[in-house]
């Protein structure tokens, strides 16, 4: 991963975090403070996060297996690629962790 990818993909961590923080600003539950926490390292943690995804899956697969059959151009792929992004943020802090003791 180099800086021009971290930046590209910087937003949609930024866009996830901020929304999740936006939408608990309000609300007092118990564990507040923490899920502000994980929020925070998850907006900044993203890029690495889908990078490491997108690294391991390509180990497994070819390019062309994410351009065909259930991954063309139809409108369900925009909420496949919905679960997508929020998968990734959910996992950024501990995928990030994993390569960063791997590394």
């Amino acid at each position: 991963m180099n800086r021009k990818y971290y930046f590209n993909n910087m937003w949609w961590g930024w866009v996830t975090g901020g929304y999740m923080l936006y939408m608990s600003w309000d609300y007092e539950f118990k564990y507040r403070l923490l899920f502000w926490c994980i929020s925070l390292c998850g907006m900044v943690l993203y890029p690495v996060a889908k990078w490491y995804i997108e690294d391991t899956a390509l180990k497994f697969t070819r390019p062309d297996f994410w351009n065909s059959g259930f991954f063309a151009d139809t409108p369900g792929k925009m909420g496949l690629l919905a679960v997508y992004t929020g998968t990734v943020f959910i996992l950024s802090l501990p995928l990030s962790m994993i390569y960063i003791l791997s590394v």
